[in-house]
């Protein structure tokens, strides 16, 4: 609602915020309803779609967040540059990410009951499931790194800058940046505690 009220909120940064809540609210969705879609006669053919679509949330939402750093990385280099002439660029990037992702989980065939119960990476019984990790976790981690060696820049490079009015602004891009970079670690960190208790239990 704030969205489509406030002007302010659909100019970059914030509206990649936007566009990332939009694809988390569609991960929580489609989870709720594999979970409620779920029960012991429900076979690997069944969660064709609600796989796909979980993977491809999934994978989008982390596809913004990093699209969030690096439109910021740009918006400290170039403060004026008007995000009209790129922003394009950061769509083909997530639906890319995200599509090919789902292709991947179709067309290995490793869509079906996870170990969670719920429709998504398939289950073969495993302690650890590769194929969630290759699907989902380890592009996350690597989207996470590559964000973190961004924000470590701009702070390197902030040490030079005076506290001119551009000074300013690229402080407030960095702090912005960080905020981000923090509660997504944090986000999944903890998410990451329950996947691990998850599998000892």
């Amino acid at each position: 609602i704030a969205y489509f009220t406030n002007k302010q909120l659909r100019i970059q940064p914030y509206s990649f915020v936007f566009y990332r809540t939009l694809c988390d609210f569609g991960f929580i969705t489609t989870l709720f309803i594999s979970a409620f879609h779920t029960d012991s006669s429900t076979n690997n053919e069944d969660c064709r779609v609600l796989s796909s679509f979980l993977q491809f949330f999934g994978m989008a939402a982390q596809g913004w967040f990093f699209v969030m750093i690096v439109n910021l990385w740009i918006t400290y280099r170039h403060l004026f540059l008007k995000p009209e002439s790129y922003v394009y660029v950061h769509f083909i990037f997530v639906f890319v990410l995200s599509g090919a992702s789902v292709l991947a989980l179709l067309l290995s065939s490793n869509y079906g009951v996870s170990s969670f119960g719920i429709c998504w990476v398939r289950s073969r019984g495993e302690s650890i499931n590769p194929w969630t990790w290759i699907l989902f976790f380890i592009p996350t981690l690597i989207l996470f790194i590559c964000s973190l060696f961004i924000i470590v820049w701009m702070f390197y490079k902030m040490k030079f800058v005076r506290y001119t009015v551009q000074g300013n602004e690229r402080h407030r891009v960095l702090a912005f940046s960080r905020i981000c970079v923090a509660f997504f670690g944090i986000y999944w960190g903890l998410l990451g505690l329950v996947y691990f208790f998850n599998y000892l239990s």
